[in-house]
């Protein structure tokens, strides 16, 4: 599984029933007890989630199976909805995107057990995911628009990773301000409280200053682009993504090449080269050195 695809999974992960139960426990609500049919999809999901990020993705796929199963036997309409979700990320990652994409479609159908709005938003934001890795980005900003619309009336724990997706496609459209009006929002969503999140919010707000950094960049704002890549690359450093520091290092070496600062740009280049090279990344390692061997 390549860098984005596994950064894709990690956007739009699987809320737990522990992130619910303290929720309601925040809210002064004893939650109830799981059924022991619940409890044992939990577990078949959460061993799941573990063979998928150990590149087990046949044993993912079996045991978000089970999962699957036990959840409907009870109609637990979110775990099913998760278990969707789940093999939808396991074929994506496999590169089954028919397969991933008729797992999505059975959550965004209108069906006797309502699923709940929210896991349709994230089902909406995955199917743009697909688009953009299918280069289709007129494709995947429908998509994230449409999970932007599902997202409005729920609790809905996507938001920022959505906000993004539709920076995203701005930015592919080359639609620079918008892009950073989205990317705006993002941070607004991945603010301290993390409502808007699903994983650590230093996630988003990560995605989204490289957004907002990239976007400046299309508009010659060198100050706008430094700093929010500047930060982008403190959170990126923070969480260990050694993809997206690379990244962060190459376009902030671009916001000083406009600056005609020649020897800041290679600076940051001959890192993003090391960074690569030290990750393993032959693919960033050869772009780095493209760029320090261009005139």
């Amino acid at each position: 599984m390549n860098p984005q695809h596994q950064q894709n999974n990690r956007q739009l992960a699987f809320v737990g029933v522990a992130a619910l139960i303290a929720a309601l426990s925040a809210c002064g609500t004893a939650p109830p007890e799981p059924s022991a049919a619940v409890r044992e999809a939990v577990n078949y999901n959460q061993r799941a989630a573990r063979a998928q990020r150990a590149g087990r993705i046949d044993a993912a796929r079996t045991l978000y199976e089970s999962a699957l199963r036990v959840d409907r036997s009870v109609e637990n309409a979110d775990g099913i909805a998760v278990n969707l979700l789940g093999l939808a990320r396991v074929e994506q990652a496999a590169g089954n995107l028919p397969v991933a994409q008729a797992h999505l479609d059975s959550v965004l159908a209108d069906a006797p057990l309502a699923l709940p709005a929210a896991r349709k938003a994230e089902a909406a934001a995955r199917r743009a995911l697909i688009g953009f890795d299918a280069g289709d980005n007129a494709l995947a900003a429908d998509w994230s628009r449409r999970a932007e619309e599902l997202c409005l009336p729920a609790a809905c724990p996507t938001r920022a990773a959505i906000a993004n997706l539709r920076a995203r496609a701005s930015l592919a459209a080359g639609d620079h301000a918008n892009a950073i009006l989205f990317a705006r929002r993002a941070l607004d969503a991945s603010d301290s409280s993390g409502q808007g999140t699903v994983d650590d919010p230093r996630i988003e707000r990560a995605n989204a200053n490289r957004i907002l950094g990239e976007a400046a960049i299309g508009l010659r704002d060198t100050k706008l682009a430094r700093q929010a890549l500047g930060e982008a690359l403190a959170l990126d450093q923070a969480l260990g993504r050694a993809d997206r520091i690379r990244r962060d290092l190459l376009l902030l070496a671009n916001a000083h090449r406009l600056d005609g600062d020649r020897d800041g740009a290679r600076s940051h280049i001959r890192r993003a080269l090391d960074v690569s090279n030290a990750a393993g990344d032959a693919s960033g390692a050869r772009e780095a050195r493209a760029l320090l061997d261009a005139p």
